[in-house]
């Protein structure tokens, strides 16, 4: 009687390894990887002159397709400090 419940408390703490505590581990693995893929995602945003906050949020929601749309089909914006074709001052001179 007594090894079947060593057996039985043995099988149901939450740190031996079992089936539960293995799906467990990695559906932590899965969220690591994804929340770590959002963050890249967000960097390569910014990179592109693009919101960080939205690309990481929108990576959450669709992981490694947001990587695809960020990197094959979203193009560089210009930057804050870019300048245009011809600057104002010049534009007003030449009329």
């Amino acid at each position: 009687m007594t090894a079947l419940l060593s057996a039985l408390v043995a099988t149901t703490r939450p740190d031996s390894p079992g089936p539960a505590g293995t799906m467990l581990q990695e559906s932590r693995g899965y969220v690591a990887g994804w929340g770590t893929l959002a963050l890249i995602n967000a960097g390569l945003a910014q990179g592109k002159n693009r919101s960080g906050l939205n690309w990481f949020l929108l990576s959450l929601l669709m992981g490694p397709f947001a990587t695809f749309i960020l990197v094959a089909l979203c193009e560089n914006l210009p930057g804050p400090g870019a300048k245009a074709d011809k600057p104002v001052a010049e534009a007003k001179r030449g009329q």
